[in-house]
């Protein structure tokens, strides 16, 4: 498969993936929002990676962390998730629960609470990307499009939005 094959297929996964992605974000972080309507001391502000997007001032500065979102997180992280430790994982037990475990350790690695479900989510689909195709380029690629697609959601916001509100509209944001 060439690579633009494996971006066409990742573009499909990327439509496909992102209306479950955002549904999955938008009912976390209402429940979030509930436990903390009761009290639970629950953190919902928006991942490290999002609020030192949101604190750029320089040109140079957002270039460097797109590129580090865009390309070097998706094919570092995807070699490593899916490349080493879903092969491992799958060639130890089922393949399903394999996609499970990945996409939890994928999660997880991503330490804030507010981003756990979405970015769970996203670990099965980048799993099923990779299952489907065979080939580590297409999850990367997803990847890719979803860090981009976060990033311009990002850099087209009204920075006079509160964080609270920023927080419950960042759906997607998985670097």
């Amino acid at each position: 498969m060439c690579i633009r094959d494996s971006f066409w297929r990742a573009l499909f996964a990327f439509i496909l993936t992102f209306p479950v992605v955002g549904l999955a974000s938008f009912l976390w972080l209402n429940l979030l929002n509930l436990l903390q309507g009761f009290g639970m001391a629950v953190d919902t502000q928006p991942q490290t990676i999002v609020q030192s997007f949101l604190a750029i001032r320089t040109p140079i500065s957002l270039v460097f962390l797109t590129l580090l979102a865009v390309i070097g997180a998706p094919i570092v992280e995807e070699i490593v998730f899916r490349g080493i430790i879903y092969r491992f994982l799958k060639s130890r037990m089922r393949k399903h629960l394999a996609i499970l475990l990945n996409a939890l350790c994928f999660a997880i690695f991503h330490p804030e609470l507010v981003s756990l479900l979405p970015l769970f989510v996203l670990g099965v689909a980048l799993c099923l990307s990779y299952e489907a195709y065979g080939d580590i380029r297409v999850p990367i690629f997803l990847h890719a499009v979803f860090n981009l697609n976060s990033i311009i959601f990002l850099t087209n916001q009204d920075t006079a939005i509160p964080t609270s509100t920023l927080a419950s509209n960042l759906i997607l944001f998985n670097i």
